[in-house]
């Protein structure tokens, strides 16, 4: 399992069945996160899974603030793929999609749009903690890896392995 940590929080992730099949969590240390915005990451996109129109692009997705960045993204109107395409198409390099008010994590999917970054679920409340960490300090950093979920305290590591390559991307 891909797991996102950040001084003050540590959350385990579902899994998404499509984009980057094979992580190198070294590719993610010290990586700052962007709040999507809108929150939602649709924007309009048709009920097929595709990235939005240009036209409608809007907001993060817009304005440059997600390139090198991964983008947090809530659930819900559209599909995983449109949400995580477009913030692909935004510059983002791994998103982090949070469940809106039901519980748990789930196994995300949608059709194959081309998504060449990952993309990770975490639970509603760890999603809303870690937007209210982001917006109170856009600085914060996290780590993405695979494994169990840590505890770092004021001495983060920076040793890092690769996630092993598996078929459910």
């Amino acid at each position: 399992d891909l797991v996102v940590d950040y001084t003050g929080g540590f959350h385990a992730s579902g899994h998404a069945l499509f984009g980057a099949e094979a992580v190198s969590s070294a590719d993610f240390v010290d990586a700052m996160v962007v709040v999507a915005d809108p929150l939602d990451g649709c924007m309009g996109v048709p009920m097929d899974g595709s990235a939005a129109d240009p036209a409608n692009i809007v907001g993060t997705f817009a304005d440059g603030s997600m390139v090198g960045k991964v983008a947090l993204i809530r659930r819900g109107a559209c599909y995983f793929t449109s949400k995580t395409i477009n913030a692909q198409n935004a510059g983002a390099i791994a998103v982090i999609i949070y469940n809106d008010h039901r519980p748990g994590t789930v196994t995300m999917s949608g059709p194959e749009v081309g998504i060449t970054i990952h993309a990770m679920f975490i639970t509603g409340d760890d999603g809303e903690a870690l937007n209210a960490a982001v917006t109170a300090d856009p600085t914060q950093l996290i780590h993405i890896h695979c494994g169990d979920a840590m505890d770092w305290g004021p001495e983060e590591p920076t040793d890092f392995t690769a996630c092993p390559t598996d078929s459910a991307g």
